[in-house]
């Protein structure tokens, strides 16, 4: 009840101060990589923000962090996220193999795995995910890290498994203009 109260409030005094807020999920990124900031790409419905550790680069790295924010897409249920993307992954690397992990009972959190994807489009052979969706009061939020492997160990399935699910969702102003 104290959430929906707060949660009011930041809504209704953002409409009388003209302020706008988005939903965020702030995911505790692994300390011993020292993890930074690749890209914020923000559309008007969708942001995009890219993580590495400190001392790999775009072009060239072992492991990438992403979390995908779809507003105004939280009325759908956790699966219909979770067909989405295996709809995407049948048509575009049909050999890539889905697993989905763990739905949580209210429906509102999920854990999937994708493996061994190979597409043209990617610069390396193949790669693997870990995904996890956060639905929030009007956001998808999907969190996935990426690897440069044809199957995700079991060690790292339940590391990061652990760290999606200790992300805390909250709210901030946004200041920034869309780069649509």
């Amino acid at each position: 009840m104290k959430k929906l109260v707060f949660l009011c409030l930041v809504l209704f005094s953002g409409m009388f101060f003209g302020q706008e807020i988005e939903e965020t999920l702030e995911v505790p990124w692994p300390k011993e990589q020292k993890w930074k900031q690749l890209y914020d790409k923000k559309g008007l419905t969708s942001r995009l923000v890219a993580y590495l550790p400190d001392k790999e680069s775009e072009t060239n790295w072992t492991i990438k962090g992403r979390i995908l924010y779809l507003r105004y897409a939280a009325e759908n249920d956790v699966a219909d996220i979770i067909d989405t993307y295996k709809n995407t992954f049948e048509n575009n690397a049909p050999d890539a193999k889905m697993k989905v992990l763990e739905i949580s009972k209210d429906r509102k959190t999920a854990i999937f795995k994708v493996e061994n994807i190979q597409s043209e489009k990617l610069p390396h052979k193949q790669e693997s995910e870990l995904y996890y969706v956060f639905m929030g009061y009007d956001t998808v939020c999907i969190v996935f890290v990426s690897v440069k492997e044809k199957k995700l160990s079991t060690a790292f399935v339940k590391k990061w498994s652990e760290i999606f699910k200790n992300s805390k969702h909250s709210y901030r102003e946004i200041k920034e203009k869309t780069d649509e």
